[in-house]
């Protein structure tokens, strides 16, 4: 619709339900994205950065950081616009969404460590009652038919419960997913990265939440991390970082170490280190990306021993 100064606004209702508004202004021939949330900001801004890059609305889908910050580079032949990023980097929404996944995790865990426990007292209370009727001579029940039937109620419940949190972890993946996207997009734009820094970064910090019983997101994010930031600071792989590849497997006591790197890795881009650089001579002939991703593994498989 029409906006007052000589500009137009379009708004947009996410699935989620925010509203994300893009802003034209006639006299500065500029585009401006806000929302009402940080992550609800992803969607749009990457598909706006794609079309800068296209010069128009062409073919092709955004959402992924490769695709949508291309238009960081600068302009094309077919268009003269360019993405800019100049504010601060949101580090507190994005530590926001990270503990959020966290302690979704956790209630998960809670609630599955529950459920666990009630099941295993309701085979206790079938294995007494079914001693009871197998006897000759069978004593009272003394109230064991209660307690089962209470039993089998509280699984249920802690069913729902658990089921209820699957549903949160999911809901809360779906945001972080957002938020790391639009921040490799911010990264990339605001610094101005080449291809093979934004393909470092895109291993580094993963943008697909995929949390599996044995290792979650966060302890894949932070072992790959912590492997970047070593090259990124100089530091020998032996230095004293938390969250390395050594500790074992399980949801991590708190996302402080993971919260930290990040920090840390917007740090070093600001004051100009560059991740592809840093990996190359470890890389050796490889990608960065590949040296990432094997550092991922080897901690997964580590983690695994500890098991």
């Amino acid at each position: 619709g029409g906006g007052g100064g000589g500009g137009q606004a379009l708004t947009l209702r996410m699935h989620c339900g925010a509203d994300v508004t893009v802003l034209a202004s006639a006299k500065t021939s500029r585009l401006r994205v806000q929302a009402g949330t940080f992550e609800a900001l992803q969607l749009v801004s990457a598909e706006l950065c794609r079309r800068i890059r296209l010069g128009g609305p062409g073919a092709g889908a955004a959402g992924t950081p490769a695709d949508a910050a291309a238009a960081a580079a600068g302009p094309t032949q077919t268009s003269s616009a360019v993405a800019r990023y100049t504010d601060a980097l949101p580090l507190v929404d994005v530590e926001r969404l990270i503990r959020e996944h966290w302690e979704a995790r956790a209630a998960m865990a809670e609630s599955l460590a529950s459920l666990n426990d009630r099941a295993y007292q309701l085979r206790l209370v079938q294995k007494r009652l079914l001693t009871r009727f197998r006897d000759r001579t069978p004593a009272r029940l003394g109230g064991l038919e209660k307690l089962l039937a209470a039993t089998y109620e509280q699984l249920l419940a802690d069913a729902d419960a658990a089921e209820a949190a699957q549903a949160e972890v999911s809901a809360a993946a779906g945001r972080l997913r957002c938020g790391v996207r639009l921040l490799l997009l911010l990264f990339r734009v605001a610094h101005r990265l080449s291809d093979a820094d934004a393909e470092a970064l895109d291993a580094a910090l993963p943008a697909e939440p995929d949390d599996g019983l044995e290792q979650g997101w966060e302890e894949r994010a932070d072992a790959s991390l912590t492997h970047l930031l070593r090259a990124m600071t100089g530091k020998t792989a032996g230095a004293a970082t938390s969250g390395g590849a050594g500790e074992p497997a399980g949801l991590p006591d708190s996302p402080d170490a993971l919260v930290r790197h990040v920090q840390i890795l917007a740090a070093q881009l600001a004051k100009g280190v560059r991740p592809a650089s840093s990996l190359r001579p470890i890389a050796g002939g490889g990608s960065a990306a590949g040296v990432l991703g094997a550092a991922a593994a080897a901690a997964a498989a580590a983690a695994g021993v500890h098991r």
